[in-house]
């Protein structure tokens, strides 16, 4: 095998994308930068105006791309997307799996509604992109799956205990596909911790925000373009022995308490 090029290993350009959620945050983020590395990208999204701010910034910089605009909970959205990503693009080698949600509480004040309603988004959602894209990819030489999962499915996750064990649901899953679909699907998962989006501005004041970014090691809140670089690295040929992992992306957040406990030097 000849050597490639750091530049040919993250070429995008023959490899077109799903991104579930495109049209804000984390998921936005990983359609422009997938665009820009030269994937043409699905948008998928509920909301038809940031579907098509997303789309409009991809084409006003050189890329190519089109909005599937439809609740991704439904499975008929996830056929949708793929069929008309073959159509227009013939293949779809990478999907991004973002849409997921939560909402803040007590377990014991959870809903049988409020449980299943976010399983459903953040789980079942992903389980039906996953199934309905991988026999195009593998039918169409390969592919790569990236799932967005959470730091929330890795440790413990009080006051959102739905949310945790539906990203923890996406790990496994995660892991279980990789098996079942290699070698020619590689399924990976990144987890980000607290990302600032316009979602989460929302969730907190500027004080709460420098609070929690005085937690993290790095010293700052994560954004969306730093999920999307792992996220480009996990869908890439710079990953291409690497499937069933999970790369945690929080600025060293979830490994804080043992800088909490660790005496430090005088």
């Amino acid at each position: 095998m000849s050597p490639q090029s750091a530049t040919q290993l993250l070429d995008f350009s023959e490899k077109p994308s799903i991104v579930t959620g495109a049209g804000s945050g984390i998921g936005r983020g990983c359609a422009l930068l997938l665009a820009e590395l030269g994937s043409s990208v699905c948008v998928v999204e509920r909301e038809a105006d940031t579907a098509e701010r997303t789309v409009a910034s991809i084409d006003a910089s050189g890329g190519e791309a089109f909005a599937v605009v439809g609740d991704a909970r439904e499975t008929s959205v996830a056929k949708d997307a793929v069929k008309q990503t073959v159509d227009r693009f013939g293949a779809v080698r990478v999907l991004v799996n973002n849409v997921g949600g939560m909402f803040p509480a007590a377990a014991d004040d959870i809903s049988d509604n409020g449980w299943s309603a976010i399983i459903r988004l953040t789980l079942d959602t992903t389980f039906h992109f996953c199934r309905e894209t991988a026999p195009i990819m593998r039918s169409g030489g390969g592919g790569a799956i990236v799932n967005i999962a959470s730091v929330a499915g890795i440790g413990g996750s009080p006051f959102s205990a739905h949310y945790g064990a539906a990203k923890a649901g996406v790990i496994n899953l995660t892991q279980s596909l990789a098996i079942e679909w290699a070698p020619d699907v590689r399924v990976n998962a990144v987890a980000p911790d607290f990302i600032r989006t316009e979602g989460t501005d929302g969730l907190m004041s500027d004080e709460q925000r420098k609070r929690i970014a005085a937690l993290v090691p790095m010293g700052r809140l994560g954004e969306p373009p730093d999920v999307a670089r792992a996220v480009a690295f996990l869908a890439s040929e710079l990953a291409a022995f690497v499937t069933g992992q999970t790369l945690v992306v929080d600025g060293g957040s979830l490994y804080r308490s043992r800088l909490d406990f660790t005496p430090t030097p005088d």
